[in-house]
């Protein structure tokens, strides 16, 4: 077995009445950002077809580059958060100590490789 490196997570949430137009500024913004870091697999953003609810899939190279994307959007954060309810968050990958440190505010869940390609 070939065990991956690669942390992901898939959010989902609520778009909160009234904020459409704020979460996609919010997004276009932190993708823009995201677009920079070299350990950023995938960062893709869904809407649901009546536009209230939002998929997130977010993959990186490693904890490491997990770690740098954090840093890198966390001033960006706020806008994005203001404008819709997420539901828990489960982080797949063997993360690292400092990593699940930095998640440890949000309550997430974690899911470890048990096998894979």
């Amino acid at each position: 077995m070939k065990v991956t490196e690669n942390i992901y997570w898939t959010i989902t949430g609520k778009v909160k009445d009234g904020e459409l137009e704020n979460i996609k500024k919010a997004i276009e913004a932190m993708v823009v950002a995201t677009r920079t870091e070299d350990g950023a697999i995938s960062y893709d953003f869904w809407l649901s077809e009546d536009d209230t609810t939002l998929h997130l899939h977010e993959r990186y190279k490693d904890s490491e580059a997990t770690l740098e994307h954090m840093k890198n959007v966390r001033n960006l954060l706020p806008a994005f958060i203001g404008c819709v309810d997420l539901e828990p968050i489960t982080i797949i990958g063997n993360c690292s100590t400092e990593l699940k440190q930095a998640w440890e505010a949000f309550g997430v869940k974690y899911v470890k490789i048990l096998n894979c390609l």
